[in-house]
């Protein structure tokens, strides 16, 4: 099993993946609850393993491969892979290896306020 480190990644663009109204809504709302906006940026980062906690105490769930949100650091971030929906400036970073299965997709909100590939 290759370790996530050695994972190389590419950034899709809009033409390649789609956001959902309701995950443009979400991402502006996170967004703007960032300070220092100028320095960070929205990214929606495809992670190869995952786990939740619905509480402090409670245990960690596992969760399969999918999209996480989350904020990077813009100097990170080649400018030709950053993109606007409404107010919302966002990138979308994928593992190369999986980026054909997710092209054409959409990614919206599942039914556990997740965020889902459809």
């Amino acid at each position: 099993m290759s370790d996530q480190m050695d994972v190389k990644y590419r950034f899709l663009n809009p033409s390649e993946i789609n956001l959902s109204n309701k995950v443009i809504e979400l991402g502006e709302a996170f967004a703007s609850s960032v300070g220092g906006k100028s320095k960070w940026i929205l990214i929606f980062d495809w992670a190869l393993s995952r786990a939740v906690r619905m509480s402090p105490t409670s245990p960690w769930q596992e969760l399969p491969p999918g999209f996480d949100m989350g904020m990077i650091e813009r100097k990170l971030i080649p400018a030709k892979a950053i993109f606007l929906a409404g107010r919302l400036e966002y990138v979308i970073r994928v593992p190369e290896n999986n980026a054909s299965d997710i092209i054409g997709e959409t990614i919206d909100l599942g039914k556990d306020n997740m965020l889902a590939v459809t």
